[in-house]
């Protein structure tokens, strides 16, 4: 078992972009927004398009399974939303039809 004296930090070497280690992929994007963050001291609005487009898909490439999961159930809310929206009640000539021939039954 080691003291604590005999822990020594490590210090990362000079060359190393801890950017570019931290974020794994595109380091450059993330640099200047990083930077845009850093820049202000209140809210700092960004926007990435990646996201807003791919959506779960994006979050669950990085990792981020609730929010990828919880995007995936509101996205699949929203495609039906539309489709009942865009489409409507397919069946509405059928239903005219129906109450004629009920009626003629009668």
């Amino acid at each position: 078992m080691t003291t604590p004296s005999a822990i020594t930090p490590t210090a990362e070497p000079p060359d190393i972009n801890l950017t570019e280690h931290f974020v794994e992929t595109n380091a450059p994007y993330s640099e200047r927004q990083f930077e845009l963050i850093g820049s202000k001291s209140g809210f700092a609005a960004t926007f990435n398009v990646a996201a807003a487009v791919f959506g779960p898909l994006w979050f669950g490439l990085r990792g981020i399974w609730n929010w990828m999961f919880a995007f995936a159930m509101l996205e699949a809310f929203a495609f039906v939303q539309l489709g009942r929206g865009l489409w409507g009640d397919l069946a509405i000539a059928e239903r005219g039809r129906l109450s004629t021939v009920l009626s003629q039954i009668d």
